[in-house]
């Protein structure tokens, strides 16, 4: 566990990393200092000894009864109807972290992508925290025994935060999502994309838009570029690729009032491998978009060998792909085949590098740690700094208060919108929240830019 109030002690910025590496571990596993110390190095090993006094603890809470008296629950069909804005002095975040302190001991420290991201997390507490020290933090590394027997126990939320960021586990996830239902705490997920995840919980939270909303992302962009018979939908022959045409084929009916606006073309299962994958699809059609509803990093393989194929073939034809955040993510993709195709993917959270903003924050990383930030940093920083605007603002339970606001962040925007079953015409406990915002960029000029 760590507990995080304050700014660091100032120093220079190889130091200051040093004593984020110790936070991770020394706090995480006091009893294997000895262990940490012979690994580390011996400057690190000495500024772990400064820790107690560098970070203060704190007094774990529980939300007072009195607070949460002003919550009416009606019947199990309903979400909570919230008299009046619950607002504290001061807030408790748990944030669960898959920091897997043994094994990071002996590793690259300085791009580890998970001490970035806590690293942008307390650059956001320092922010957040600048007048008045409204945010604690709680820090619980997912791969430690008493984390894993308290999942067991259903105990991860004991003592009761007033929110709960994480976990990675998708699985895990479940799990907390019933905790804190039955404990009526908010929790944010940053990383999974799901509507099955957590059904029946309007206290849950998820920043990633789920599938379908990256799909109809796409669809409303091609539809608005391109003319009927020019969007093609490119997928393996088997049951996945058609049930993902069938969706975005829907969606363009939807918006278009026409089923056959954009067409189906089905690899076959050797394509990819020998002789030609899309002498059909150039020849017989006037194709000038694709879309790739792959979004699995296992589909990885599989899509760079659709677009190794595609820039081949194409011959002198402009086209334009469209993709999931798996394009973007991708080291198979290199900037040749982005240049050749024209890619445009779907994003919630892309960091524009060119945004001064971004510069600003890059050098304030630099300076403060003495690294060059991951942009799992930003992705940290705007997480915390949103969780911590949230209760500032709005209190507990927030969700309901927010679901109209917008904000711009340093990777996106994050808008908050109710999920709910589609045959109810009421807002039913079968509801979560979500993040709603996308974005499209695309390649263009060695980079890609925001377009839409």
């Amino acid at each position: 566990m760590i507990s995080a109030q304050n700014r660091l002690r100032p120093s220079n910025g190889s130091s200051k990393w040093a004593i984020l590496v110790c936070i991770f571990f020394l706090n995480l596993h006091p009893a294997k200092s000895a262990c940490i110390h012979a690994l580390l190095p011996k400057a690190i090993g000495q500024l772990c000894k400064i820790l107690p006094d560098t970070i203060p603890p704190i007094h774990e809470t529980s939300t007072p009864k009195d607070e949460t008296e002003n919550i009416i629950f009606e019947s199990q069909d309903t979400i909570p109807q919230l008299v009046s804005p619950i607002k504290k002095e001061k807030y408790e975040v748990l944030l669960l972290m898959p920091l897997n302190a043994e094994k990071l001991m002996v590793g690259n420290f300085a791009r580890n992508k998970y001490l970035h991201y806590y690293a942008g997390v307390l650059l956001a507490l320092q922010d957040l925290n600048t007048e008045k020290n409204n945010i604690k933090l709680r820090v619980v590394d997912t791969y430690s025994e008493s984390y894993k027997q308290q999942l067991i126990k259903n105990q991860v939320l004991s003592p009761i935060p007033d929110l709960v960021i994480g976990p990675l586990d998708r699985e895990e996830v479940k799990i907390i999502s019933e905790e804190a239902l039955d404990k009526k705490v908010t929790m944010l997920s940053p990383w999974h994309t799901s509507t099955r995840i957590a059904n029946d919980n309007p206290f849950y939270i998820q920043l990633k838009p789920n599938l379908k909303s990256h799909f109809r992302k796409i669809v409303n962009h091609a539809i608005q570029q391109f003319n009927k018979g020019e969007i093609a939908v490119v997928t393996k022959k088997n049951k996945e690729g058609k049930s993902w045409y069938n969706y975005l084929q829907e969606q363009a009916e939807i918006q278009v009032g026409d089923k056959d606006y954009i067409f189906h073309y089905e690899l076959h299962e050797d394509s990819l491998k020998f002789g030609t994958a899309f002498y059909n699809l150039f020849t017989k059609n006037r194709v000038s978009a694709i879309i790739l509803p792959h979004y699995s990093f296992s589909d990885e393989e599989e899509v760079y060998h659709i677009m190794r194929k595609l820039a081949g073939e194409k011959g002198t034809e402009k086209i334009v792909v469209y993709g999931m955040p798996l394009l973007y993510e991708s080291e198979k993709i290199d900037f040749d085949l982005h240049y050749a195709l024209n890619t445009s993917v779907v994003m919630s959270d892309f960091v524009d590098q060119t945004d001064f903003r971004v510069k600003d924050f890059k050098r304030r990383f630099l300076e403060e740690y003495g690294e060059i930030p991951l942009n799992d940093a930003i992705k940290g920083y705007d997480l915390m700094l949103f969780a911590g605007k949230s209760l500032m603002q709005y209190g507990l339970y927030f969700q309901f208060q927010a679901e109209l606001d917008e904000e711009d962040f340093l990777q996106a925007q994050i808008h908050l919108k109710k999920i709910q079953s589609e045959d109810s015409s009421q807002i039913s406990i079968k509801s979560f929240f979500e993040n709603d915002h996308l974005d499209i960029i695309e390649f263009f000029q060695a980079r890609f830019t925001k377009i839409y």
